[in-house]
């Protein structure tokens, strides 16, 4: 079972990178911590959410593909910001290091904190409980209880 994970965990690097939201320019769709998975994608449409790289020293961001520039260089916005980024290069196809495809937002405190997120906790806390309950009165079920015959037989006398 455990190498069915790992070969799963393989194949999924290999077709998708995990990339995690840093700023909170993305908001309210992809919150600061939200694990996103992105994948190579050649076809770029304005609306995509796409994750680049400009700067070895800047990292990754992860923002709206708006469209092309007259120069051919990519122009991009943050969802929570009021103007389109500012490239100090400009921006080429080459920099996308992927297409978003998946937000995990539920790994996120401010899910954890929202009505959302403790409904969840609720709701995963009652399986819980249900689970182990399921388990303690199956265990009694399955055990046989021994008679009091059966004990002082085998006490020594």
């Amino acid at each position: 079972m455990a190498l069915v994970v790992i070969v799963g965990i393989i194949v999924l690097r290999l077709i998708f990178t995990p990339v995690i939201i840093q700023t909170g320019s993305m908001e309210p769709k992809l919150p600061v911590g939200t694990i996103v998975l992105i994948k190579q994608s050649d076809d770029l449409k304005p609306g995509d959410i796409i994750t680049f790289r400009e700067d070895t020293a800047i990292g990754v961001t992860t923002h709206t593909f708006i469209g092309y520039a007259d120069d051919g260089s990519l122009r991009t916005k943050g969802d929570a910001n009021p103007e389109p980024d500012v490239h100090f290069v400009p921006l080429q196809q080459s920099a996308v290091m992927g297409e978003f495809v998946v937000g995990f937002t539920f790994l996120t405190a401010s899910y954890w904190t929202s009505i959302s997120g403790v409904l969840s906790l609720i709701v995963i806390g009652l399986m819980v409980i249900s689970v182990i309950i399921i388990l303690v009165t199956r265990n009694k079920e399955l055990k046989p209880e021994k008679s009091s015959d059966e004990t002082r037989e085998l006490s020594p006398v």
